[in-house]
């Protein structure tokens, strides 16, 4: 292709994506003679996928591929429309002005996934249109359903389904019904179905547990935990919301998950599902994260006793640690941590009535406790004195003597700011931050709301 002269060639083309970036610049007379199937190949390379987010889908845009392609000759316009796959993700999420907009962009939807044929769509329908054009566009999702491997249907775009619908190639699916929607949305003739998220979990909503990897819930009840938990052996990657729930509820035998390796468990309406940890056995887990999404205003504590068995039951080697707003004293923190010694990644959002951060420091001074912590964050409204904080630095960051060093250490609370000044004016400090050491002392930012 190098030794061609493009100077010499009568018809070039350019193609530019909306951002300006060169796509492929004057495509010379030979690029548009290269055989159908090549072509073919390069056009699904031209596909707007962002490398760092592959699951997101195709939006129609007349200035990206596969529209543009279309617009080249007719030659090109002949191979797109011929290319299935690239007609097999939609993102369909319009909000129109008019009818006649909502009319043309039912019909272009249509159109585009009609280009799909019999390959399988990856789709996912957002309910800012009105009513009508939701309907239509269901409609049309609904009626190549047999197709459909990766769906997601936000808030209450949620098609009614056949109960004895079949889905021979359905791998992703994110299903939102209505509480106590019935007949069943069923997905048990589903082989393929790995990964499933129902953000209000309902019975209405059958799911293959057996085969599930990956389930995810924003609220789900307790009776229903248990069930997914009783029949969920090959699962991989959980999240749960819980609400609730008493004590007498919890059964006595144990639940094991020998594949799980990442788990979320959030309290919801103010509780903490510490206790259900106690029902469960997880001996392949890496990944652990607890908590709540915001703060409470409860002063009451919760007993989080049950992590201890939880890890001595599990015997797993946890990797990352996330505890996030849990109402404990720091004593009952500590505890948690001592069972966890495998722990490379620890984030540790305190309760709000946790005010004094120096027992933990002080315990990071002492060998056998986190002996391989790498990366630290820790934030909430806690005070330290700068002497402490600065041994823990030179102990835990610079000499780190019979422990890892710790490579990442975020300390974020708004009532640090005079042991920051203090720690920033010693030697070691800036000794760290020269050494490629990530340190940051300061006021609590959005990076220090996770969960």
């Amino acid at each position: 292709m190098s030794s061609l002269d493009i100077s010499a060639c009568q018809n070039q083309y350019s193609l530019i994506n909306k951002d300006g970036w060169l796509r492929m610049a004057a495509a010379p007379r030979a690029i548009l003679t290269l055989p159908t199937e090549i072509l073919s190949e390069i056009f699904h390379h031209c596909l707007p996928f962002d490398p760092d987010e592959p699951t997101l889908l195709i939006r129609p845009d007349p200035e990206d591929a596969p529209l543009l392609l279309c617009a080249v000759c007719q030659r090109w316009r002949h191979i797109a429309l011929a290319t299935p796959r690239l007609w097999n993700s939609l993102y369909l999420d319009a909000n129109p002005t008019s009818a006649q907009q909502a009319a043309d962009y039912v019909k272009l939807c249509r159109l585009w996934l009609s280009r799909a044929r019999g390959v399988p769509v990856a789709i996912c329908m957002d309910t800012r249109s009105p009513p009508k054009t939701v309907a239509s566009l269901l409609d049309t999702i609904v009626g190549m359903s047999r197709q459909w491997q990766n769906v997601e249907f936000v808030e209450d775009s949620t098609p009614q389904l056949a109960v004895d619908s079949s889905f021979p190639y359905l791998e992703k699916l994110c299903i939102s019904p209505h509480p106590g929607d019935y007949p069943v949305h069923s997905f048990l003739d589903a082989p393929k179905l790995v990964d499933a998220f129902v953000p209000f979990y309902t019975r209405g909503v059958l799911l293959p547990w057996h085969q599930l990897t990956s389930f995810g819930s924003n609220r789900v009840d307790i009776e229903d935990c248990f069930n997914l938990l009783r029949h969920g052996a090959d699962l991989v990657n959980l999240y749960l919301g819980v609400p609730p729930y008493g004590p007498s509820i919890l059964p006595a035998q144990c639940f094991s998950l020998p594949r799980l390796e990442s788990l979320t468990l959030v309290g919801i309406d103010r509780h903490v599902p510490f206790s259900l940890l106690g029902c469960l056995k997880t001996p392949a887990l890496k990944t652990l994260h607890v908590g709540f999404h915001y703060d409470s205003d409860a002063v009451s504590l919760s007993d989080i006793s049950s992590f201890t068995s939880f890890a001595t039951k599990s015997s797993f080697q946890l990797h990352t640690l996330t505890l996030s707003l849990i109402p404990s004293t720091m004593d009952a923190v500590i505890e948690c941590l001592k069972v966890t010694p495998s722990v490379v990644d620890l984030k540790l959002q305190l309760f709000h009535l946790i005010g004094q951060l120096n027992p933990l420091l002080t315990k990071m001074l002492d060998c056998s406790f986190l002996p391989k912590v790498e990366y630290l964050h820790i934030a909430g409204d806690t005070t330290c004195t700068p002497w402490t904080l600065l041994d823990v630095l030179k102990f835990r960051c610079k000499t780190a003597v019979g422990v890892a060093r710790v490579q990442y250490l975020r300390l974020a609370s708004p009532v640090v700011e005079t042991s920051k000044r203090f720690v920033e004016m010693q030697p070691v400090y800036t000794e760290l931050v020269g050494s490629g050491t990530e340190l940051y002392i300061g006021v609590r930012t959005y990076e220090d709301m996770f969960m």
